[in-house]
């Protein structure tokens, strides 16, 4: 590079050099826009995952529920387990 600022009759290394830059410059734009919609789209899916894990903790939660109730009652819990897998 230093050479090249130096010699001004290298016009065409010049342009080469010049436009090899511009070209790296470009690739490194596309690659920030593409690390960005990775981005967003890997938050989406998280957020997702995150909503899957709290509506299937929930319905744990509901079947525990209806078997301390059943076993309270004197009942056999394995009824209930038998009934939530329907």
């Amino acid at each position: 590079m230093h050479e090249l600022s130096q010699r001004r009759g290298i016009v065409n290394l010049q342009s080469l050099v010049i436009s090899g830059a511009e070209t790296l410059s470009n690739q490194f734009a596309e690659s920030v826009l593409c690390f960005t919609d990775l981005e967003d789209q890997t938050y989406i899916e998280a957020q997702e995952t995150i909503q899957d894990v709290n509506m299937m903790t929930a319905q744990i939660a509901e079947l525990n529920d209806r078997i301390s109730s059943l076993a309270v009652r004197g009942k056999e819990p394995t009824i209930c387990r038998t009934s939530a897998t329907r």
